[in-house]
């Protein structure tokens, strides 16, 4: 483990409600915040205050410069319906990185004569944020949904490629994979091991059933 500069992260987030999470272009700058909220339980004849943990809040913010061709965050924000987050603290570990659904609670647009137009909002949790290590990253967020039907039986321990994303549609063969969830090919034997995901900037290994 190392010190790491954060020129290198990335802010992932689903375009609509229940879609796969995909980059946000142009960000800056972000934080996540955990606050532990706690109750005074302090009873008569007690030394000092005595307190319990409550419910846990995890909240954020993000930074970046106004993207015309996209609606990502503004859509997030005017709807009000719950998104796929992902945020890589450092693209060069890819299996280090926050998870979550969230709410997007706060989107501002500004622009001055002298200034590029910027954009910065921050976030709720809707389904808890965690900060997850030693899985590959791209299979959770990458646009997986259009697969290819390439798919082949997987031995335990073997590698194999699986599935391409980003193409244009799927097939009977593959199916479309989503986090935690699992790899159906039509036809193909019951098989389980390590399959290899090839997403454009990123090859990973995941463990796969289908």
């Amino acid at each position: 483990m190392s010190r790491i500069h954060g020129r290198s992260g990335q802010f992932y987030l689903s375009l609509t409600s229940g879609a796969a999470a995909s980059p946000v272009a142009f960000m800056s700058g972000w934080s996540v915040t955990w606050s532990q909220t706690y109750t005074d339980v302090t009873p008569l004849g007690a030394p000092s205050r005595v307190w319990i943990p409550g419910q846990l809040d995890v909240s954020g913010t993000f930074t970046g410069w106004y993207d015309d061709a996209t609606l990502q965050e503004y859509s997030a924000a005017v709807d009000g319906l719950p998104r796929s987050f992902y945020l890589y603290p450092n693209t060069a570990n890819t299996s280090q990185f926050f998870q979550g659904v969230i709410n997007i609670a706060e989107f501002d647009v500004t622009a001055g004569v002298a200034a590029a137009a910027a954009v910065s909002g921050s976030w709720t949790t809707n389904i808890a944020v965690t900060l997850a290590e030693g899985h590959p990253i791209t299979l959770a967020h990458a646009v997986l949904a259009a697969a290819t039907g390439t798919a082949q039986p997987v031995s335990a321990g073997s590698s194999s490629t699986n599935v391409s994303a980003g193409l244009a549609a799927a097939t009977a063969a593959a199916k479309p994979v989503t986090p935690g969830g699992t790899l159906a090919g039509a036809g193909l034997a019951s098989a389980s091991g390590w399959a290899a995901v090839s997403v454009p900037g990123y090859t990973a290994t995941y463990r796969a059933t289908y």
